[in-house]
């Protein structure tokens, strides 16, 4: 089974149409049903939206009746000691760095734009003023 698969049958355990899980988490209609990959971005929103999934189900090359019990409390510590979750988490945590700084950067714009803002509404008064 691959990622979307999994995430697909884990919507519909869960009584969840893609729609609703599209709206809710913003992830971009159609991506878990069309041919290409999935991104970490769409990986970490699932997440978010079902804290209690187990990765391991996920990531694992595991056959469903291996887990079944996927949705669960996880034990982090063990996660931790798996290589490839670990490699996963790390990817998340980049991830959420390069968002941060995304939004850095974006609040700095924000900023500027008032600026610009106040500066051309000056200069519209000032020349108001002279046309009166």
């Amino acid at each position: 089974m691959t990622i979307k698969e999994k995430i697909l049958e884990i919507l519909k355990n869960k009584g969840i149409t893609e729609y609703k899980f599209y709206k809710d988490t913003g992830v971009s209609r159609g991506t878990l049903s069309n041919n290409s990959g999935i991104n970490e971005e769409t990986i970490v929103k699932f997440f978010a939206y079902f804290p209690t999934i187990d990765a391991n189900y996920i990531f694992k090359e595991v056959l469903p009746e291996e887990n079944k019990e996927y949705d669960k409390p996880i034990d982090k510590a063990v996660v931790l000691k798996e290589p490839n979750t670990e490699n996963y988490i790390s990817k998340i945590d980049m991830l959420i760095n390069s968002k941060n700084e995304v939004i850095e950067i974006l609040k700095r714009e924000v900023e500027d734009l008032r600026t610009d803002k106040i500066i051309f509404k000056n200069i519209i008064e000032k020349k108001i003023l002279e046309i009166h």
